[in-house]
């Protein structure tokens, strides 16, 4: 377990955080030592490699899909932006983990996702 003191609004926040996945970025936290202020995350890591060369995208946590910046047979860069993802009232943009080609898109604009949901398959 690491303390940490995070200022939000100039407001200071004493943190502790336990790795709960040591091969991910994904933890479980204490805020000001409350059992209550617990939070573990449970998420799926955001992409999934098969034998048959296609990699799945999946959202890296619940939210809502305000743009899809692809389409099916569009060719992607590693890095490139594929789609923007609401969540907690703030904009993540997903980008593509290895260059490929876009095989499908599982979801449209408005709808809402759960944390490891399929959203596009790369091949």
């Amino acid at each position: 377990m690491r303390k940490f003191i995070i200022s939000i609004a100039e407001e200071k926040f004493e943190v502790e955080v336990e790795e709960v996945y040591p091969d991910r970025a994904y933890t479980s936290s204490k805020v000001n030592g409350a059992k209550n202020g617990e939070s573990k995350l449970n998420v799926k890591e955001p992409l999934t490699r098969h034998k048959t060369g296609s990699i799945t995208i999946d959202s890296p946590m619940p939210g809502n899909i305000v743009r899809i910046l692809v389409n099916p047979g569009d060719e992607v860069s590693k890095g490139q932006k594929l789609f923007v993802l609401e969540s907690m009232k703030m904009e993540n943009e997903i980008g593509a983990p290895s260059a490929g080609c876009v095989a499908e898109v599982k979801v449209n604009v408005g709808d809402a996702v759960a944390a490891g949901q399929n959203i596009m398959v790369l091949e």
